[in-house]
């Protein structure tokens, strides 16, 4: 009987030190397993968010770019046709009529013998177009 149980002992030892050998190998084949059979991203993932990025970019290009680009056209064509004896407004405020022109400034007289050389881009477009149709120049924008 102790040989037997001796036996037993030494069968039931080698039966868990082999369950313990198994639940270590199957932990580790589930882990894998696990890793390796995990559902991927959404295909569409990536493309989505360059959809919605590029989506931004035109938003922010068609309401904001370019009508300021617009403007300053605008602004510069109107420069660029003033032409002298013009009634301008600066942006400082300052009313005025236009005496010579060069490439980069006016000369304007706002009042007798009183002259100022003023740089175009101070012509104000919207409040001279308004000083011409006696409108403020908030309605005009």
């Amino acid at each position: 009987k102790q040989i037997n149980k001796n036996k037993h002992r030494l069968i039931f030892s080698q039966i868990s030190i082999y369950n313990k050998q198994l639940t270590n190998n199957q932990l580790s084949m589930n882990t894998i397993t696990s890793i390796l059979l995990q559902t991927p991203a959404p295909a569409g993932g990536g493309t989505m968010q360059l959809v919605f990025l590029v989506a931004i970019i035109v938003v922010f290009y068609f309401f904001m770019i370019r009508p300021q680009m617009k403007k300053q056209k605008l602004e510069r064509d109107f420069r660029n046709t003033i032409q002298k004896g013009d009634k301008v407004v600066t942006i400082g405020g300052i009313h005025g009529r236009i005496l010579e022109i060069n490439d980069r400034n006016f000369m304007i007289e706002i009042d007798t013998n009183v002259k100022v050389r003023v740089e175009k881009s101070a012509i104000s477009a919207d409040a001279t177009k308004a000083l011409d149709q006696n409108v403020p120049a908030k309605a005009m924008s």
